[in-house]
This record gives C-alpha cells, sequence and structure tokens, in this order.
C-alpha cells in the first residue's frame, strides 16, 4: 500500500508537532529541575549560616573578651595603690588570684589559645601566634599561677606550636619568645 503524497506530508506534520511537543515538555521538566536544585542549594546555604554564624561570632566575642580582660592597659589606674615600703623592694608582679586565673586559662583552652599540656610542656592553637606580646605574658602569669596553685613563685615552663612541635617561647623568671 502506498501513500499520497498528501498523506506523507499529513504524517510528516504530526510527528514534527509530537517531536516539538516532546521537546517542550523536556525543556520544561529540565527548568523545573533546574530551579529545585537551586532551592534545595540556597537552603542547604542559609541552614549552614543559621549553625555555624552564630557559633563563629560567639568564639570571636569569647576570645576579644578574653584578650581585653588580661590586658593590662585596659585596668583601671586605681585598682592597686602603690604598697607599702616593706613590698616595694619585690619586683612588681600582678597577685595570683587562682579561681581568676584557672578561668582564664580554661578559657584559653577552650577558645585553642592553648591547647594541650604535657609536663611542663604547654602547646598552643594558631591563635596564640596573633596575640600582641602583652597579652602572651599576661596568659603566662595567669598559666603560672594555675602551676603554683596561687603560691608565690614561677616554674620554668616552655610554650610549643601545637602544629610543629617547635618550642616558641620559655617562662622562668620572665617570659621571653624564641
Amino acid at each position: 500500500m502506498e501513500l499520497t503524497p498528501e498523506e506523507k506530508h499529513r504524517i510528516y506534520l504530526e510527528e514534527k508537532a509530537r517531536v516539538e511537543a516532546q521537546a517542550r515538555v523536556q525543556a520544561e521538566r529540565q527548568a523545573v529541575d533546574k530551579a529545585a536544585g537551586l532551592a534545595a542549594k540556597q537552603a542547604r546555604e542559609q541552614r549552614r549560616l543559621r549553625i555555624w554564624g552564630p557559633i563563629i561570632v560567639g568564639i570571636l566575642i569569647l576570645f576579644i573578651w578574653s584578650i581585653s580582660t588580661s590586658d593590662p592597659s585596659r585596668q583601671s589606674p586605681s585598682s592597686s595603690p602603690p604598697s607599702s615600703s616593706s613590698e616595694s623592694n619585690k619586683p612588681s608582679s600582678p597577685s595570683c588570684d587562682l579561681p581568676a586565673a584557672e578561668k582564664i586559662v580554661d578559657r584559653a583552652f577552650a577558645s585553642g589559645l592553648l591547647t594541650e599540656v604535657r609536663k611542663l610542656q604547654i602547646y598552643v592553637g594558631p591563635a596564640w601566634h596573633e596575640l600582641p606580646l602583652h597579652a602572651k605574658e599576661n596568659l603566662d602569669t595567669m598559666v603560672q599561677c594555675v602551676a603554683m596553685k596561687g603560691g608565690d613563685g614561677r616554674i620554668m615552663l616552655s610554650y610549643h606550636d601545637g602544629r610543629t612541635g617547635k618550642q616558641i617561647a620559655t617562662s622562668t623568671y620572665k617570659f621571653k619568645m624564641e
């Protein structure tokens, strides 16, 4: 059975319309899938920001607060009046308030400033390297206070980089960077 040219043309037009309709449906599906994928990606990003944003901000606030509380330049000048003449022969060093020192040292461990203690070696985290010298000296004073359990005197401590293990500071009579 042979088809007439009109029938062939009609079949061709029907097939062409069917192929175009399939292409339109497939394009619509891809557009919907792409929009759904983009919406899911945005939802994941928002969820990630809602979780990590406050945590990072909290850590930064805690870190800044701990540095500012150990900074001697921020202490009021009336906080320690001049001592009597019997105490003037002693070298000037901050008094050791053991509970306060323990809190500061605990915060230093929690924030990653200090990472580990092995015998008389203290391992520090990356944030340690960003501290100014006076903040490191103040933290050393607090660590010495905790190590001496509130008593007078100092012991020899060495500070090491927590990643490389290299010694970066010592503390005997005075804190000294290597």
